[in-house]
């Protein structure tokens, strides 16, 4: 009886020690699969912040981390996508930018030569810019008009008609 106890002890051991073995191998194997692609996601969100927005991370599951990268490389080409088109703006803007300044120092040089008194005011009435015929008509100084309201220019008569015209204007 003895010797078959101990056989039985030494089966039911093995098989434990099996058992035992089979657990911490799946458990290393889960861990494995569920680490490896956190780091990439670790990884990947060091690069997207450091700037590199056409890093991908490749899926190797179907589970609740393959929907994670899948959301995280559609992340990154949304996050291309809007850089390209802000730096696309960006470029627009700036073309346009010297465009207008173009345009504003020709029309500030025709002003400026033309025999005709000229005074621009913006929509609150402030003179902006004054050439030097109207200057001369008026007897002024840009100096003393620019960036104050028309009705320095103006005296008496003549004031509530500029009035009229910049109610109407606005």
């Amino acid at each position: 009886r003895q010797p078959i106890q101990n056989t039985y002890y030494i089966v039911l051991s093995i098989v434990a020690l099996l058992v035992l073995f089979c657990a911490i191998w799946f458990g290393f194997y889960l861990a494995k699969s569920i680490s490896i692609p956190i780091k990439e996601l670790a990884e990947g969100t060091r690069r997207v912040a450091e700037g590199e927005l056409g890093f991908s991370i490749d899926r190797v599951a179907d589970d609740e981390i393959g929907s994670l990268v899948d959301s995280f490389n559609k992340m990154t080409r949304d996050l291309r996508t809007s850089r390209e088109q802000l730096e696309l703006s960006a470029m627009m803007l700036q073309q346009q930018n010297v465009e207008l300044d173009e345009k504003r120092q020709y029309t500030e040089i025709v002003l400026k030569n033309v025999s005709a008194g000229v005074i621009t005011l913006d929509a609150e009435g402030t003179v902006t810019t004054i050439n030097t015929s109207a200057e001369r008509m008026l007897n002024l100084k840009a100096g003393e008009i620019l960036n104050k309201s028309y009705t320095h220019l103006l005296k008496g008569k003549y004031n509530h008609i500029a009035d009229e015209i910049m109610a109407d204007l606005s």
